[in-house]
């Protein structure tokens, strides 16, 4: 009876923190980070796809629209496994999908998973260092958008996360997601 009253609280806390959302993947920009490093590792495609923003989800439907007027599209579709066609009528989370998992640049080319796909070694081994809120100065609670800072091969990068409602969500930068930081330049005398 006396190991039960322990356990008993054990079991409330952990319901207490999945009714908060404690559990969630996406709840701080550290744990979408992390969630993005294990999708890329198995890789997981439908993971992957419930990581990114809603903006970077819209590049892939604007993909596809681009893809389907090539000229060489059916050519490139069965080299995929599919047809025009089925591609025709997949909505932007099916065109991922096949980017993900055939790794063709003919399908479409995004500078933002290309760069998470080429570095997918390193980013599975990268340590988060820390994370910026924005606007700055903000806190966690009340940020817009955060970048999280870490180290791939002994470079500090940093990788930018929206926040959607209450989850945080890759983010596309101007360039590409993965930006190395640029250490800084020494004041001159």
């Amino acid at each position: 009876m006396k190991r039960a009253l322990p356990v008993l609280l054990g079991l409330l806390l952990l319901v207490g923190l999945a009714c908060k959302g404690g559990f969630s993947p996406y709840a701080t920009p550290e744990a979408a980070f992390k969630t993005v490093q294990k999708a890329l590792d198995e890789p997981d495609a439908e993971t992957l796809w419930k990581s990114i923003s809603e903006k970077m989800q819209k590049l892939f439907e604007d993909g596809r629209q681009e893809f389907l007027q090539k000229p060489d599209a059916e050519k490139i579709a069965k080299s995929v496994g599919s047809s025009l066609p089925e591609i025709k009528t997949m909505d932007a989370k099916g065109f991922f999908k096949i980017y993900i998992e055939k790794k063709k640049a003919e399908i479409y080319h995004s500078n933002s998973v290309a760069l998470l796909d080429e570095k997918r070694d390193a980013i599975r081994e990268a340590k988060i260092k820390d994370t910026k809120y924005e606007p700055e100065g903000a806190d966690a609670a009340k940020a817009e958008k955060a970048f999280v800072h870490f180290e791939m091969a002994g470079k500090p990068y940093k990788l930018p996360f929206v926040k959607e409602g209450k989850e945080w969500r890759l983010d596309s930068a101007e360039e590409s997601a993965v930006e190395a930081v640029e250490p800084a330049k020494p004041a001159e005398k």
